[in-house]
């Protein structure tokens, strides 16, 4: 793989154990520490709910999880029947369980 010599890995031991110690001493203070770039928690954006028969081409390449692609193959199908429900999406090809589950919380039926 790749190698480190001494002094690389004295400095990788500094930054892990600067990096140990806070967290333990902000666990000793009580405060809850999280480390950004670890955080297993979304980041929360205020997207209003976009009407997945209404919405245009820049709202729903807005939401997180459809780009262009996408959202011209979500325009083009309402174009052909307009969605009963927003189970629907699930019916377009590039829409699987995943993506659904992190766009439907940006869309409402209208």
């Amino acid at each position: 793989m790749f190698r480190i010599n001494s002094q690389e890995r004295k400095i990788l031991l500094a930054i892990v154990f600067f990096f140990a110690f806070s967290l333990l001493i902000s666990r000793i203070k009580g405060r809850k520490t999280e480390i950004p770039f670890i955080s297993s928690k979304p980041a929360v954006r205020h997207i209003p709910l976009a009407g997945i028969n209404s919405a245009s081409f820049g709202q729903l390449i807005s939401i997180p999880g459809i780009g262009p692609g996408l959202a011209e193959k979500i325009i083009s199908r309402r174009k052909e029947k307009k969605f009963q429900s927003l189970e629907e999406l699930k019916q377009i090809k590039g829409i699987k369980k995943k993506k659904f589950k992190i766009i439907k919380s940006y869309l409402r039926l209208d």
